[in-house]
């Protein structure tokens, strides 16, 4: 059923900015079509997926109508000559593999098996083994991806196996942050990226035990220009759930802020305020990049907020139905 899939776009600054349009998917028994594209379009299964298990569907192949099967933030299938593989996550493309001989057997559609085992992921097209990867635990989701461009399908989808469901995720926990998207399209990954993650160790000796530090890289030169920096997870909020992080503050040096979607949530020392994040040098909208709401009658708890300066503090974000919850150092601020 389409009500256990989620649509999802990669959107950027510039794509929102320069109006492209939604992408938009359609569901007939036994089969789900894409008939308008926004950038890298896809269908989240709405389960997250662990153990070993095996998917199977038919995939709709060249003309315009390429669509490929992922899992574990990587999407795998056929390039349209036949001779080749493209593979690539939420925020770029991987590296292209060449195959000998070509897959001369697809037509119109190809037989697509994902085979999810021991830690290993695997895709097979009409029965051969074109590509494999490692699997992410901080990213268990299947999908469906698309190239903007391609008005493709998938018809009957089915999994077997012995899948097992988590009752939470890490989300960060490869260092190149793969499932991880900048909106603003800064750089992330590697040892000299805006966005890096980092042994906890580098930066507090007594902070090993916490395995990694997501760190946003400072730019003081910006300081007054409104220069906004968004990092988002690829899977929405789609449902009930709760996340939960720490962070490091300092008045004006250290400020982490929870956004959903573009509605950022500013912690500052008098209280929460909404903040929307607008699309920067491709904003057409005309909003104040200044812009702050203070929603008094959503506040919770004291005046001041529980925010420890110099020091790591504790957030609690959690979505349920149409309400939005923010528990700072397991004190509710903010409803």
């Amino acid at each position: 059923s389409i009500a256990t899939w989620h649509p999802v776009t990669r959107s950027t600054a510039e794509t929102n900015g320069r109006g492209y349009p939604l992408a938009e998917w359609v569901s007939q028994p036994g089969r789900v079509s894409k008939v308008k594209g926004h950038d890298r379009d896809y269908l989240y299964y709405a389960i997250p997926l662990m153990g070993d298990f095996v998917v199977e569907a038919n995939v709709s192949a060249f003309n315009y109508e390429e669509t490929r099967l992922g899992f574990a933030g990587i999407w795998a299938g056929p390039q349209f000559d036949h001779k080749s593989i493209l593979s690539g996550h939420f925020a770029s493309d991987e590296q292209t593999i060449v195959i000998d001989p070509a897959l001369d057997e697809i037509r119109e559609s190809m037989r697509v098996r994902l085979i999810v085992k021991q830690g290993v992921r695997t895709t097979e097209i009409n029965g051969r083994n074109v590509f494999q990867a490692d699997v992410s635990e901080s990213d268990p989701w299947l999908s469906i991806f698309s190239f903007w461009h391609a008005h493709g399908w998938v018809g009957d989808l089915r999994i077997f196996g012995e899948p097992v469901v988590p009752s939470e995720i890490d989300l960060a926990t490869r260092p190149d942050l793969l499932g991880w998207n900048s909106y603003f399209e800064q750089s992330l990954g590697d040892q000299d990226s805006d966005w890096r993650l980092i042994p906890a160790s580098d930066v507090d000796p007594e902070m090993q035990a916490l395995g990694f530090v997501l760190q946003g890289v400072q730019h003081s030169e910006l300081n007054g220009s409104f220069q906004e920096s968004l990092l988002r997870y690829h899977r929405p909020v789609s449902e009930d759930g709760v996340i939960s992080y720490d962070f490091f503050y300092r008045e004006g040096e250290f400020e982490v802020h929870p956004a959903l979607d573009r509605c950022a949530f500013l912690l500052d020392s008098d209280g929460v305020k909404v903040h929307w994040i607008g699309d920067g040098r491709y904003e057409r909208t005309g909003i104040d990049p200044a812009n702050i709401v203070v929603e008094s009658a959503n506040q919770r708890g004291n005046k001041t907020l529980p925010l420890k300066s110099n020091d790591w503090n504790r957030i609690e974000f959690t979505v349920s139905g149409d309400v939005v919850k923010i528990q700072l150092n397991g004190e509710l601020v903010f409803e």
